[in-house]
């Protein structure tokens, strides 16, 4: 297993050796709010024609990015990695039945 350096986590938490490519679009509605912040030390955003945001990173770990997309609601939407969709469209589902997940 390869050390893995904080400074490429989300949020701190890094779990697992593998890293992912994170893609997330963002509503033009929260454009500025996502713009103007440092989400991760090496992310990259792109302003859409629409005003839509993408929103790219690399992070070891997915588990704090699903939270974190989680608490955008119906402004995001994961692009990739498909493991990301897995998570955040589980939880949703969970969430709208009215029962946990764990």
């Amino acid at each position: 297993m390869k050390p893995l350096l904080l400074s490429r986590a989300f949020r701190r938490q890094v779990l697992g050796d593998k890293t992912y490519a994170v893609r997330l679009l963002f509503d033009k509605s929260v454009a500025i709010r996502v713009t103007e912040r440092l989400w991760h030390p090496r992310q990259q955003a792109k302003t859409k024609r629409n005003g839509d945001v993408e929103l790219g990173f690399e992070t070891p770990g997915l588990v704090e990015v699903a939270r974190w997309v989680l608490s955008w609601g119906p402004r995001v939407r994961v692009i990739q990695p498909p493991e990301l969709k897995r998570i955040v469209a589980g939880e949703v589902k969970a969430m709208a039945a009215g029962r946990s997940r764990r």
